[in-house]
């Protein structure tokens, strides 16, 4: 939780509020990586690719990303727009063979694969619903895999996951009031990894992430700008609890060297978000009544293709393209987080320096389908909103390797 507070985490891109791709190399292919051991990276991807590395290595960078969103309200048919500042998260990736042969590995993956940060001004339509809400990530994975046989390995990990939460909005139907909740935990997870070669020229690769679950007990809400007469219904800090769900993810994959130039890779995802079926605060000491804000989220599923081409011994370019399917339903369409499907392109470079230091760096942009939401649709304590969200995205990552 301390590395929470002073990592700048990003917000979400698409596919619920699941973050870019954490490797250079990964975002330039659209995130079509579960069959391919290129570096540590493949700790996070699929842990059983690592029992194919060839050689111990570290792997860190950054990816950036600004998400805009606009708002265009039923009821006055004018346009707000949220703040959409450039936000970064960084990673670290590191792998280490244990035997000679180099079949016994350990990595250990550090990342954040689920963040959104979305604000809207103070004084919006929807200011009762929502100023700012923003959830954060941190996974801490320990991994080892083994490989079983040249064309054959395994891995699986156990994934320390840190969480902090922030809502800011208008408390009541009074002028100039605000409510804050801030709240943070800890969960644990895991996941396994199996990745296989036909050949020389295809692999395949199958992964697996657990839901975790992350139990909030510390949370404090606060009132300010209340009546005295109204002081009962909302006291000035009062502590609660809530519950984050981050979802599993089944992955699977396919890498083909189609010549000793060109690689292809394909990725299918299915990411359980049903686990998020709602977010419910509970106050200490019932100070007041549980408030249930309504998710009902789906299973949503990712398509993800990407093309590597070796340039030159020294220079790789890369492209992919990806659809990633909302897991948020029409009728739950809210202001904190007005996901939608997204269809995205990507391009990358990967150049090696030396023969122990590569540098990679990707560019992605994404265009969301148009959302429609219902004033009567959602279940809130405080009132929706109708109108309609559109959003976009530009990302961006920077990754540098050392091969031991």
């Amino acid at each position: 939780m301390a590395l929470l507070a002073v990592l700048p985490l990003s917000g979400a891109v698409a596919g619920g509020f699941q973050t870019l791709p954490a490797s250079a190399p990964v975002l330039g292919l659209g995130g079509a990586a579960t069959a391919m051991s290129r570096d540590a990276s493949a700790a996070w991807f699929n842990p059983g690719a690592l029992g194919m590395l060839d050689s111990a290595n570290v792997s860190f960078g950054l990816t950036g990303m600004r998400v805009g969103r606009i708002f265009r309200s039923a009821t006055t048919q004018q346009n707000t727009t949220a703040d959409a500042g450039f936000i970064a998260s960084p990673y670290l990736y590191a792998a280490l063979p244990l035997d000679s042969a180099k079949r016994l590995v350990v990595a250990l993956a550090v990342n954040s694969p689920f963040a959104y940060d979305t604000q809207w001004p103070k004084d919006w339509e929807g200011r009762a619903l929502l100023q700012r809400n923003r959830v954060r990530s941190l996974y801490v994975q320990p991994t080892v895999a083994y490989r079983i046989s040249d064309r054959f390995s395994i891995g699986g990990g156990v994934m320390l996951v840190g969480a902090d939460y922030l809502l800011e909005r208008s408390a009541g139907e009074f002028d100039n009031a605000s409510a804050k909740y801030d709240a943070s935990g800890n969960g644990i997870g895991w996941n396994v990894g199996i990745k296989g070669r036909s050949g020389d020229a295809i692999s395949f690769g199958i992964s697996y992430r657990s839901a975790v679950k992350v139990e909030m007990s510390n949370g404090t809400a606060t009132f300010s700008g209340i009546p005295s007469s109204q002081t009962f219904r909302y006291p000035a800090s009062t502590g609660f609890g809530t519950t984050l769900h981050m979802p599993s993810q089944l992955a699977a994959g396919i890498s083909i060297m189609v010549s000793e130039k060109l690689m292809l890779n394909f990725t299918f995802e299915l990411t359980g978000w049903s686990d998020y079926d709602s977010l419910v605060v509970r106050y200490d000491n019932d100070v007041r009544p549980a408030e249930r804000a309504g998710r009902k989220y789906q299973d949503a599923m990712a398509f993800r293709v990407g093309a590597e081409y070796q340039l030159k011994p020294s220079l790789a370019v890369r492209a992919g393209i990806y659809y990633d399917e909302s897991p948020v339903r029409d009728q739950n369409i809210t202001p904190d987080f007005p996901d939608a499907n997204v269809f995205g392109g990507a391009v990358g470079l990967g150049y090696q320096a030396t023969r122990h230091i590569r540098l990679d760096a990707a560019y992605t942009y994404g265009l969301s389908a148009t959302r429609n939401a219902r004033a009567d649709a959602t279940q809130l304590t405080t009132p929706a909103i109708g109108g309609q969200y559109r959003n976009n995205q530009h990302g961006g990552a920077v990754n540098l390797s050392y091969f031991f």
